[in-house]
């Protein structure tokens, strides 16, 4: 009897410490679905864009243009490397928009030829965004880590690790076709 009379008592108290910390707990998620970096390289639709093995992060974006479903934006990639990927964004820039997101990971040095389009039928604004990112390389001891880096500080130039050909707006027809 004195174990349910106690617990009636935190039972009010505990729902109070509950509600209190609900809030604090959504604050630190981000709800929005908009391109990560704010401040991106900005490119043309027929454009090569590069990645090179010393580069952690590199952030492409193109104008914003008015397209409906009838024309796509064909692009071929390359992504060379284990720790390698590279994230493409479609996104609608009116109001209530959002983006459709494609993750690429490694190629095996083969070019793969692949498109972005728009969803809406009318017209509308959108743009295309080009995420390179490569993880940094862990070491299990300091010998190898040491080795690795005075083999690095010796290179002259670094391989490119990743590689976008844009290829400009097409009919859908059109995309991705080896034989016109």
């Amino acid at each position: 009897m004195a174990r349910k009379a106690a617990l009636i008592l935190w039972m009010p108290l505990a729902v109070f410490a509950i509600l209190t910390l609900l809030p604090s707990c959504t604050s630190g998620a981000v709800w929005d679905n908009v391109y990560p970096d704010p401040e991106p390289i900005y490119v043309g639709l027929s454009q090569n864009l590069t990645f090179h093995a010393n580069e952690t992060k590199l952030y492409f974006r193109t104008e914003s243009i008015q397209l409906n479903t009838s024309k796509c934006l064909e692009y071929h990639f390359r992504v060379k490397g284990k720790r390698t990927r590279l994230y493409v964004y479609t996104c609608r820039l009116s109001p209530g928009g959002r983006c459709v997101f494609h993750k690429y990971r490694e190629t095996n040095g083969q070019m793969r030829c692949h498109y972005l389009s728009p969803w809406m039928r009318s017209h509308d604004e959108y743009a295309f965004f080009f995420h390179f990112e490569r993880r940094p390389r862990s070491f299990r001891d300091e010998v190898k880590r040491q080795r690795y880096l005075r083999r690095v500080r010796r290179q002259k130039t670094f391989p490119v690790v990743g590689e976008v050909e844009l290829h400009g707006l097409k009919p859908r027809r059109e995309i991705c076709r080896d034989d016109f």
